[in-house]
């Protein structure tokens, strides 16, 4: 059994491999970030290209903070999830968002997105994010989501 360590790292050729791959519609995890956020590593890095819909969110356990590394991002924060659906009676997830406002990110722009928000992105063209989750502070967070939405299993 291997013992786990108590830091973690992603080299910049990682994440240069990464963004210099061929390019695929949608969205795509680095797949490095991805097993080690799963270990605990608190960020992720992801690229957007054509992402014509996504499903809006909302995190009762973790802000998001979202890094436009290159391109451009349209989110829609805020507002109401439609019809919103859970597995983990953790993360709301929806088609779409009522009520919102839309906030574009271009290179080096950062976004928090508080626990309890709603949110959502797309981007017509192509763009390299981090995302930095971390801990929302104690009491913060919105809970009227959880207002007649069932747990789905």
């Amino acid at each position: 059994m291997s013992e786990l360590r108590p830091f973690r790292y992603v080299l910049a050729k990682t994440v240069k491999d990464f963004f210099d791959c061929p390019l695929e519609r949608g969205s795509r995890v680095l797949e490095g970030s991805k097993k080690l956020y799963e270990e605990g590593f608190p960020a992720r890095f992801v690229r957007n290209f054509h992402v014509e819909h996504r499903l809006a969110e909302v995190h009762l356990h973790e802000d998001d903070v979202f890094f436009c590394m290159y391109g451009s991002v349209r989110f829609v924060l805020g507002g109401r999830l439609v019809d919103p659906w859970t597995k983990n009676g953790l993360t709301f997830l929806a088609d779409s968002i009522e009520g919102g406002e839309e906030v574009v990110l271009s290179d080096g722009d950062w976004l928090h997105i508080p626990a309890g928000q709603a949110h959502q992105h797309f981007t017509s063209n192509f763009c390299h994010l981090m995302v930095v989750k971390t801990a929302p502070p104690e009491g913060k967070v919105r809970l009227e989501y959880l207002e007649g939405i069932e747990i789905k299993t």
